[in-house]
């Protein structure tokens, strides 16, 4: 039999108007397979070409055409393999677009999905019971397939959040009313601070104060807000009606509060410094006193031991008494005080070379030592503390 080597012709329903025979973009089966490209029947294994420039073949039940194909007659090639191309570029559809034979060959889906079964889908590491899930805001598989978040919470990027219902939003672990909440007022986070209260966003001080760095401050009497905000009043200052007033006790001399009872730059009155190595006392210079003295009357005086001014000023001790560490204690001479009593701490069974220091049973205090008695004078010793 001689072969064919003219281009079949599939008819104007099929194709429409005639064309030569041509290739395609190369993409598709080996050629001289179905699908494959050809010029003419010479290049088909099975010496038969298409007008589309696709190798076919004949057909019937027991070879059946490629997927989307269909089986057709020809005129003198009898019941043959067609295709209809759809487009030059292979669709996800499940049909063969550029008749290459391959149904999906090539074809391509958007970013992160691939071509299955004529659909684009994820791939299957991106499934969870079959079905393709964002488990970034699934609430039934959160951040993995099957982890469920409980009720009332939802699966945001990945971690299931407490779930609030409108007109409450989620701040933090909580869900607040920003129109209302005086944490979150108007936002997460929007503190109104004490005194204030949150109103349709905003926050609101009571009657008569002022809203001031997160808090609500009287002008009036405030010494860190006083007459306006951020204006503090200094250490010795108090807040009255708006201005910064003096405390009690002091009086101001050009821009300080000073107590003039004591102060050796306005002593007695603004001004009035006190001369060179004196002191101001009552409102009065006086001759200063050295380090760990005081001025008592005329006199500079160490309290600590001054048995006239013991602990303070006019504190005198009783007669039998001195005065040690500023305090009134009886004055035992050449024997320590021990627990309110004079002893000997030389000899002393009870204060053996000092308060509190006794001897054990069987010993005696002698020369301030603890000596033991159980060896009589003249008996044999090997140490001191052996004889008595």
């Amino acid at each position: 039999m001689r072969t064919n080597t003219i281009c079949l012709v599939l008819g104007l329903t099929a194709l429409g108007a005639l064309g030569a025979c041509t290739g395609d973009d190369g993409m598709g089966p080996t050629p001289g397979q179905v699908g494959g490209v050809c010029a003419r029947n010479a290049d088909c294994d099975t010496g038969l070409c298409l007008d589309i420039g696709r190798c076919t073949a004949s057909c019937n039940e027991a070879n059946p055409c490629p997927d989307s194909w269909t089986c057709g007659s020809l005129p003198g090639a009898g019941l043959v393999c067609q295709c209809s191309p759809s487009g030059e570029e292979e669709l996800c559809d499940g049909v063969d677009n550029d008749c290459n034979g391959r149904v999906d060959d090539g074809a391509t889906c958007m970013a992160g999905l691939i071509c299955e079964s004529g659909a684009c889908t994820c791939p299957a590491s991106e499934r969870c019971d079959g079905e393709c899930v964002d488990r970034q805001t699934n609430a039934l598989h959160c951040g993995a397939c099957g982890n469920a978040c409980p009720a009332g919470q939802a699966c945001e990027a990945g971690v299931c959040v407490i779930n609030c219902t409108d007109p409450q939003v989620r701040c933090g672990d909580s869900c607040a009313d920003t129109t209302s909440d005086r944490m979150h007022c108007g936002g997460c986070n929007t503190d109104c601070g004490m005194g204030a209260t949150c109103v349709n966003s905003t926050c609101e001080c009571a009657l008569g104060a002022t809203p001031c760095g997160g808090t609500c401050a009287d002008l009036n009497t405030d010494d860190m807000n006083c007459g306006a905000c951020g204006r503090a009043c200094g250490a010795t200052e108090n807040c009255v009606a708006g201005s910064c007033e003096c405390g009690t006790g002091t009086i101001r001399c050009g821009s300080a509060c000073v107590d003039t009872q004591t102060s050796t730059a306005h002593c007695g009155g603004c001004g009035n410094a006190c001369p060179g190595g004196q002191s101001c006392v009552a409102g009065a210079c006086r001759m200063g006193c050295g380090a760990g003295q005081m001025l008592c009357g005329s006199s500079c005086v160490n309290t600590q031991t001054d048995t006239a001014n013991c602990g303070s000023c006019g504190n005198t001790c009783a007669s039998g008494q001195v005065c040690m560490a500023g305090s009134c204690v009886m004055d035992c001479g050449a024997m320590t005080l021990c627990g309110g009593a004079c002893v000997d701490t030389q000899t002393s069974n009870a204060h053996c070379g000092g308060c509190g220091m006794a001897c054990s049973a069987g010993s005696t205090c002698m020369a301030g030592t603890c000596v033991s008695a159980s060896v009589p004078i003249g008996a044999a010793c090997t140490v001191d503390a052996d004889c008595v």
